[in-house]
């Protein structure tokens, strides 16, 4: 395959593209989406992977990171580790990056000795996923309102949903979770319906 076809492939996908030496901690490679989104140049970039990103991880993160490189270490050939944590721009401000990473070489030992990633800013998507969070939270303290109260939260979970789905950005493991959450707020949003409008049901059924 041309190289300057794979060099477009990653360009137009706004998912950075890494590769890492792990005896020497270096950064072998970089598509170079990272350092544009995070600020730093490429010399930055590589002197952060001398201590895998640890620089640049919020702190609250680190023990998250920490684990997930133990699962890589542990991992076995094609099994592909992923993490959600929050990475420091160079002006201060943390977003969330989902990565994707899998042991791509082993030395003469059977050691892992590089890595393949990818990685994605996917702050967006966590803020709509917090925005979530607050809205159930909101029907949980209005549950005791009249139906009429949870109209609004209900559509509002809804368009979250849908909004989380039609960005694209969801992968697999969430695919399962985001079904099942639409169908009970569906649900919950038919309930409402029927509470609201109960001679509408009584005129379904004659």
């Amino acid at each position: 395959m041309p190289r300057n076809f794979i060099q477009s492939v990653i360009a137009v996908s706004h998912i950075e593209f890494a590769s890492y030496d792990l005896k020497n901690h270096a950064l072998l490679y970089s598509s170079g989406l990272a350092g544009k989104i995070l600020g730093y140049s490429e010399a930055e970039m590589k002197s952060f992977a001398h201590d895998f990103n640890r620089m640049i991880i919020h702190p609250d993160d680190i023990e998250v990171a920490d684990a997930k490189m133990e699962e890589i270490m542990a991992s076995r050939p094609g099994q592909i580790i992923e993490m959600i944590i929050r990475y420091k721009r160079k002006d201060g401000r943390y977003i969330w990056g989902y990565t994707r990473k899998l042991v791509s070489e082993w030395d003469e030992n059977g050691k892992p000795a590089k890595i393949t990633s990818v990685a994605q800013d996917v702050t967006e998507m966590v803020s709509i996923q917090e925005e979530l969070a607050r809205r159930v939270a909101q029907l949980d303290e209005i549950s005791y309102r009249n139906a009429h109260d949870l109209r609004g939260p209900v559509a509002s979970i809804l368009g979250l949903t849908n909004l989380m789905k039609d960005k694209g950005m969801i992968e697999d493991y969430y695919q399962d979770l985001l079904q099942h959450l639409c169908s009970a707020v569906e649900k919950l949003d038919n309930v409402v319906g029927e509470l609201i409008n109960p001679d509408q049901e009584e005129k379904e059924w004659d």
